[in-house]
């Protein structure tokens, strides 16, 4: 599997190793939003994109992963 990695403004291709780091690091940020009760977790994807350097459909495929690890 591979994710994109958005670089100014540039779209790259990043293997394996980087996104189960990147997973890990969005699924922690995940559980601390949903504890902050900021946003409805449907939501949650444009926050992924925001503060992650990935691309608006990696955020939601991250999103939804986490999601369905419950």
């Amino acid at each position: 599997m591979v994710f994109i990695l958005v670089e100014n403004g540039r779209r790259m291709v990043r293997d394996l190793g980087d996104f189960e780091v990147m997973r890990e690091t969005a699924y922690d940020y995940l559980v601390e939003l949903r504890d902050s009760g900021e946003t409805n977790m449907w939501g949650a994807a444009s926050y992924l994109h925001r503060d992650f350097p990935i691309d608006r459909h990696t955020a939601r495929d991250v999103l939804l992963d986490w999601i369905e690890s419950f």
